[in-house]
C-alpha cells in the first residue's frame, strides 16, 4: 500500500506542476502584453516604488491621432524600451513578421549550440521509446487506483485485498496519464503524449524530475535516463539530427517492459552510440 500511495502522489504532483507551470506562463504572457501596451503609449513605470509610479514620456509630436488600439501583442523581451511588432495578421504584407513572431517558451536548459533544439529532440526520443507501454500503461494505472475494490471486467482482474495490492509500476513514465484523467475518465484512452499545452521548458523540467533516481549501477535504464546519458557525453555537440534519429531507431526495437515501465539495456545504448561514432572521423571513446 505504501508504494501505491507513492505512485498516486507522484502522478498528482506531476499534474500539479504542469498546471502551475501553465498558469505561470499565462501570467507572464499577460504581463508582457501589458508592458508592450505601456510602451506603445510611451508610459514609463517603476515597479520598485510603492505605490507603482507611472510617467508618460514627453513627445514633441503631441498625442497620436489614432484614438483606438487593436490587435494582439506578441510575447516580447522583458526590456521596457523595446516594443515587439504585432503578430502577422496585423500586418499581412510585412516581410519580417514571421521572422519576429515568437514561438513556444524557449528552454534555458538547451545546450550552447543553437543548431539543434535539444529539448524537442529529447521529448521525441522519450516519446518514441516509451511507446511500447502504451498498450498496457493506462490499464495498470486504473487498476492501481481501485480504491473501492471493484473489478474492471478484466478476466485476470483481482481487487485489492490482503494478498493482492496492485501497483502500476508506470507512475514515473513521462507519458503516464495525469491523475485527474485516471480518476475522472478511466475508460477514455489517453494518447501517447507529454502533458498537453505545456511549453518546452516545462516539459524538460518534468523529464529532469523523472531522472532524479540514481542509476549508476543499473543494467537497465529508462528512456529518460538514456536521453540524459546522451546529453552528458562530452562530444554530444558533434551529433547531427540524423545521428539522434539513428540512435532512436536502433533502440526502439530493444525496449522492454517487465511491469515497471519501459527500459532498455544500458549496453544497448552504448552500442547504438558507438555505431554512430564509428561513422564519424576520430570517433571518441564512449567509456572513460
Amino acid at each position: 500500500m505504501y508504494i501505491k500511495a507513492l505512485e498516486q502522489e507522484v502522478l498528482r504532483l506531476k499534474e500539479v506542476f504542469a498546471t502551475a507551470t501553465k498558469e505561470r506562463d499565462a501570467v507572464n504572457e499577460e504581463n508582457r502584453k501589458l508592458r508592450d501596451l505601456l510602451a506603445v503609449h510611451g508610459i514609463q513605470y517603476d515597479f520598485t516604488a510603492v505605490p507603482i509610479k507611472f510617467q508618460r514620456e514627453e513627445s514633441g509630436y503631441g498625442p497620436s491621432s489614432s484614438g483606438s488600439i487593436s490587435g494582439s501583442y506578441a510575447p516580447g523581451s522583458d526590456s521596457t524600451d523595446f516594443s515587439p511588432p504585432p503578430l502577422a495578421p496585423a500586418h499581412p504584407n510585412g516581410n519580417g513578421a514571421s521572422r519576429h513572431a515568437p514561438s513556444h517558451v524557449q528552454s534555458m536548459a538547451q545546450l550552447p549550440s543553437s543548431r539543434l533544439d535539444y529539448d524537442q529532440i529529447g521529448i521525441d526520443f522519450v516519446l518514441t521509446l516509451e511507446r511500447p507501454c502504451m498498450n498496457h500503461m493506462q490499464y495498470l494505472l486504473v487498476r492501481s487506483h481501485n480504491a473501492d475494490n471493484l473489478t474492471f471486467h478484466h478476466p485476470q482482474e483481482t481487487p485489492d485485498d490482503g494478498e493482492h495490492e496492485h501497483m502500476s509500476g508506470h507512475a514515473l513514465m513521462a507519458t503516464a496519464p495525469p491523475h485527474s484523467h485516471i480518476m475522472d475518465r478511466p475508460s477514455e484512452i489517453y494518447p501517447c503524449q507529454m502533458p498537453a499545452d505545456l511549453g518546452t521548458e516545462g516539459l524538460t523540467k518534468l523529464l529532469d524530475l523523472s531522472n532524479r533516481l540514481p542509476f549508476d549501477h543499473y543494467s537497465e535504464i529508462t528512456p529518460v535516463m538514456a536521453w540524459t546519458t546522451i546529453l552528458r557525453h562530452p562530444h554530444v555537440k558533434r551529433l547531427e539530427l540524423a545521428d539522434f534519429e539513428a540512435v532512436k531507431a536502433d533502440l526502439v526495437g530493444k525496449v522492454r517492459c517487465y511491469g515497471f515501465g519501459a527500459v532498455v539495456e544500458e549496453f544497448e545504448l552504448h552500442d547504438a552510440l558507438e555505431a554512430v561514432w564509428a561513422t564519424k572521423d576520430a570517433a571518441p571513446v564512449l567509456h572513460d
